[in-house]
């Protein structure tokens, strides 16, 4: 996180620097394609190196599920199966999907979890 924050910064401090000459030695409408660009390539390398919750994480274990995955693994999920699924389903409207495979395999549901808990508090059993 530290890391991030001081990309983060040293990014704005180099954008604050740099924006008044873009402004005078490029038109503002460049400036902004630029800008949409630069944003265009983030959205996709995000969607690309960024693991996703797709459901609220209850436990430390499912977390270490999610980061355990190997970013190589993660990239080749997103480029062989939710890429073309997304294509399929959103530009060419296509129905009848399978839904996607998960690339994350929980041990168990959260409603599993909550059951043996119930059960082993009803049996006098304490975690």
């Amino acid at each position: 996180m530290a890391w991030a924050s001081s990309v983060v910064w040293t990014g704005a401090g180099i954008l604050a620097i740099c924006v008044p000459t873009l402004i005078v030695n490029m038109k503002p409408t460049r400036l902004l394609c630029l800008f949409a660009g630069t944003d265009a390539l983030a959205l996709c390398l995000v969607w690309l190196f960024v693991p996703g919750t797709e459901r609220q994480i209850a436990t430390m274990e499912e977390m270490n599920y999610v980061f355990g995955v190997s970013t190589r693994r993660h990239v080749d999920y997103q480029f062989k199966k939710v890429a073309p699924w997304c294509f399929y389903h959103y530009i060419l409207r296509q129905k009848g999907l399978r839904d996607l495979d998960p690339l994350y395999r929980y041990a168990r549901n959260r409603e599993d979890v909550d059951n043996a808990s119930n059960e082993a508090t009803q049996n006098g059993i304490t975690t």
